[in-house]
């Protein structure tokens, strides 16, 4: 696993797969907590243990047993060598434990009952707990006293924000206030009333998330709650996920703040959009009870749930991108593992693998001399490199874009290609000089195709519209629009191809439909059903080099094979695909096809 500033979406999310299951603990996990370099996780179970993991190998690697005081929750220390746990047995005292050597170096009293939660400062030696006694007391690890004590009328809960400059204690299940730990003793600068009209059910746990935007209350119900944390305002409610013994279910944030993911009685883990509030997706059962608990890594594309044992469910080095080189010969393959793979399409043979673990690799496209390609990159920085194949060696870099580049497409006839970038810019390059020849501002999620020739390209934005744009006059704006039907908006947009041909333009969505235009006119001339997409995959057609029949994967794994002349299905193609095949490429001078999901599969003639 590398470290990666990945673009979690929701084709991502159905990606994950269980990767390994830990069932050798013999007690219901009490608690799960990630280190804040994400290298490390540590467990309580209810067998008195407290097991780490290195998440790096997926591996645990030691167990360290708590039988004298038992073990409830339990958190990492900022330095990442240390851990503060809660006690079940003997008294109600916080101890501060060496994970390097197993010795205790402090002990934190003063609760007078059960400790129900802790949250360590992400920036200093501070802690909160939280007690059925009633209260919430601040402490720092440096120090035996408590720094700070607030009564309140029912248990409460608390959750630091991720700078650690201040913290926010939910109490009542109506009411958050909102400290500063500079004047704790001050009281809260800020209190929000949460107004849940029909909701009837006990908050268990606080959570910012990772952008500080919002606090997700977790329940012992069948809701969980995100709140603004500016305003105090309701923003959702996530339903969907079962709760029938009205357990105390713990759910996590992804660490780009887009998801929240949470357990359910039926064992299954559920999904949802933080900006909609909508279920987006839920993973299989593999707990034999209820996951209790799940947490995402705060660096990884990964996440953990459990419940009697502890499921690490991570991405199986999806296919991000693929492309053929422009005489055929070639194939390149970039997966989330940051990986760039060629093959020999002559004799269907791997060439080589280069690794990209610096940067990080997602969209990849040759370019027209064959032997090298340019790449967008997901760590570091928002550049494109220019690569050669060949050597291994960067040639060039195109720095502009501010944010994350989602697409590219290079000139089949020359030097240029365009990028397409979430700060909202298209920009447009000549690999001979480093500054971007030109610029214009698009919408959102607008993806961009050239011509067979080289002399146009189109945009398509906003799933109603399609500019094209003559090369030579770039600057001057589209010299055509097509405006789409109403049919056309019912499923987004995800990818805009040219025929070989010339002579149409294919638009890819995230539903079971293809559409097919006349390139002069923007007339739609076939709508393209018969394939299955339940998932809102963004599914990636390939048009064969005659231009007469266009291939695309499907959810029930199949291939399916339309007839560019009617319209109409022709044929289905069974395939070994563990996951849907989102990408499909054809050759355009070799009679072959790849697709691709968690692996690859080279179509050839007999």
């Amino acid at each position: 696993m590398t470290e990666r500033r990945y673009k979690l979406d929701e084709n991502v999310l159905r990606q994950l797969v269980c990767g390994k299951i830990y069932a050798d603990n013999i007690g219901r996990v009490n608690c799960v907590a990630f280190g804040n370099d994400g290298l490390n996780m540590i467990t309580a179970t209810e067998d008195d243990s407290i097991l780490l993991f290195d998440m790096k190998s997926g591996q645990k690697s030691r167990s360290v047993n708590s039988k004298k005081y038992g073990v409830g929750h339990i958190q990492f220390a900022a330095n990442g060598q240390c851990a503060v746990h809660s006690s079940t047995k003997v008294d109600n005292t916080v101890r501060y434990l060496s994970l390097a050597d197993n010795k205790y170096l402090r002990y934190f009293q003063g609760h007078t009952d059960k400790v129900t939660g802790l949250s360590v400062s992400p920036s200093d030696d501070m802690f909160l707990s939280v007690s059925s006694d009633k209260s919430i007391r601040l402490w720092d690890l440096r120090t035996y006293s408590c720094m700070g004590i607030m009564s309140v009328h029912h248990t409460p809960i608390a959750a630091f924000d991720p700078e650690g400059l201040i913290f926010a204690a939910g109490m009542n299940n109506r009411n958050i206030k909102l400290y500063d730990l500079r004047s704790f003793e001050k009281g809260p600068f800020s209190s929000f009333e949460v107004d849940t009209p029909g909701v009837n059910c006990n908050w268990t746990h606080m959570k910012f998330s990772p952008c500080g935007k919002y606090i997700l209350l977790c329940t012992n119900g069948q809701t969980l709650m995100l709140i603004d944390s500016f305003t105090g305002a309701l923003k959702h409610c996530l339903e969907g996920h079962v709760n029938e013994k009205n357990e105390p279910l713990e759910g996590s944030f992804s660490p780009c703040a887009k998801y929240v993911f949470c357990g359910s009685s039926n064992k299954r883990i559920y999904v949802w959009d933080i900006e909609t509030g909508s279920l987006v997706h839920s993973y299989a059962g593999i707990h034999d009870v209820t996951p209790h608990i799940v947490q995402f890594s705060p660096k990884y594309l990964s996440f953990v749930s459990a419940g009697n044992k502890i499921l690490y469910a991570e991405s199986d080095h999806a296919v991000t991108g693929m492309d053929f080189s422009y005489n055929g010969l070639t194939s390149v393959v970039t997966t989330d593992d940051d990986s760039i793979n060629t093959f020999d399409m002559t004799h269907a043979t791997k060439q080589k693998n280069v690794n990209s673990k610096k940067y990080g690799v997602a969209n990849i496209q040759f370019i027209i001399n064959n032997t090298c390609a340019v790449h967008s990159s997901t760590k570091i920085d928002n550049k494109i490199r220019y690569l050669s194949l060949s050597d291994n060696k960067y040639v060039r870099y195109c720095e502009g874009h501010t944010e994350f580049v989602t697409s590219l497409t290079t000139s089949p006839s020359d030097e240029m290609f365009v990028s397409i970038s979430d700060d909202k810019t298209l920009r447009l390059w000549d690999l001979r000089v480093n500054p971007s020849v030109g610029m214009i501002s698009v919408e959102k999620n607008t993806i961009a195709a050239y011509d067979p020739e080289g002399l146009i390209f189109a945009t398509a934005a906003e799933s109603n519209r399609i500019n094209l744009y003559d090369l030579r006059s770039f600057e001057k704006g589209p010299f055509s629009t097509f405006n789409s039907s109403q049919t056309m908006k019912a499923s987004e947009w995800t990818h805009v191809k040219f025929s070989p041909c010339g002579k149409y333009i294919l638009v890819c969505t995230n539903g079971p439909v293809l559409y097919l235009l006349d390139a002069f006119t923007g007339v739609l001339k076939r709508t393209l059903r018969g394939h299955e997409n339940s998932t809102k995959m963004p599914l990636s057609a390939a048009i064969t080099p005659d231009s007469l029949f266009l291939l695309i994967g499907s959810s029930d794994l199949l291939i399916y094979v339309y007839s560019l002349e009617n319209g109409a299905l022709s044929h289905t193609m069974r395939t070994s695909h563990k996951y849907p095949p989102a990408h499909l490429a054809f050759s355009s001078k070799q009679f072959c096809c790849v697709s691709a999901s968690n692996n690859l599969i080279l179509w050839t003639s007999p």
